[in-house]
């Protein structure tokens, strides 16, 4: 966690040297912050769940094409209304589209009550699902 939300920092500050420029306020930055902290600790146990699953270093690896997958297939690169149905049906029900629009819109002084509840559900849901199967699956190789 204390090394991803260095690099989290880090982002910020060159986001700031770029020209970025954040409307937001304080209740607005503590928001974003708990989503971003949140998102980080559930990605970081799905992290422990398939490096418990893979037999080797390379398997692991793996799992991030499945993050690369849903970063690209969301709002990340281009509104979901300008992609064709299909893709914008999944763009829209999947977890990063809610996370970066919260954050986005956060951190631009907008209101995102709607994608801030879903992201911090999102966020929730994979973090108790991966800590129980990574607990299981630790407990099960322990055995």
């Amino acid at each position: 966690m204390l090394f991803n939300s260095f690099s989290t920092i880090v982002i910020l500050v060159f986001g700031f040297v770029m020209g970025f420029r954040a409307g937001a306020g304080i209740a607005g930055w503590l928001l974003a912050a708990v989503i971003l902290l949140l998102f980080t600790l559930a990605m970081t146990w799905t992290a422990v769940m398939f490096g418990l699953l893979a037999s080797n270093a390379e398997g692991v690896g793996v799992f991030s094409y499945i993050l690369l997958f849903l970063l690209f297939i969301s709002s990340a690169f281009a509104p979901t209304q300008t992609m064709p149905p299909a893709v914008r049906i999944f763009a829209e029900n999947q977890p990063m589209t809610p996370i970066i629009e919260a954050v986005r819109s956060l951190l631009l002084g907008g209101s995102a009550e709607n994608n801030a509840i879903t992201a911090i559900l999102w966020c929730l849901g994979i973090l108790i699902v991966t800590y129980i199967a990574s607990v299981g699956i630790y407990k099960r190789k322990a055995a």
